[in-house]
This record gives structure tokens, C-alpha cells and sequence, in this order.
């Protein structure tokens, strides 16, 4: 990704955080935007899991109230 791309494609309200933490640097915030991209994916299976997990306790809990 460009500077270019990174202020065309995502808006201001998103690249505006990473530009501020790195001083208005195009390249620092992409490679910011970038690593937190890497975070942010370290932790969606993790999330699934959490999903599922309260789901079928919710559908268990409603079961048995429903049941009663």
C-alpha cells in the first residue's frame, strides 16, 4: 500500500488515529495500521470461540426457562 492509497481508500475518521500517533507520518501510520491489522487478527479466533461458547449457554439458559 502507497501513501496515496492509505488516505484514498480508508477515511479520515480511520487513518486520522494512526497519523496522529505517528506525527502526521503517511509511512509510520500504514506500517501502525498494519501491525494493528496483525493484532486485531490474532484475536478473532479467539472471539469465535468466546461467540459460540455464550451462544449455546444463552440457548441452554432460555431452554430451560422456557421449559419451567
Amino acid at each position: 500500500m502507497n501513501n496515496n492509497d492509505f488516505r484514498t481508500y480508508f477515511s479520515p475518521a480511520r487513518t486520522s488515529r494512526y497519523l496522529q500517533a505517528t506525527s502526521y507520518s503517511t509511512p509510520q501510520a500504514i506500517q501502525l495500521y498494519k501491525a494493528n491489522l496483525k493484532l486485531e487478527q490474532s484475536f478473532h479466533p479467539l472471539i469465535g470461540v468466546v461467540e459460540v461458547v455464550l451462544c449455546n449457554a444463552l440457548t441452554a439458559f432460555y431452554a430451560i426457562i422456557l421449559m419451567t
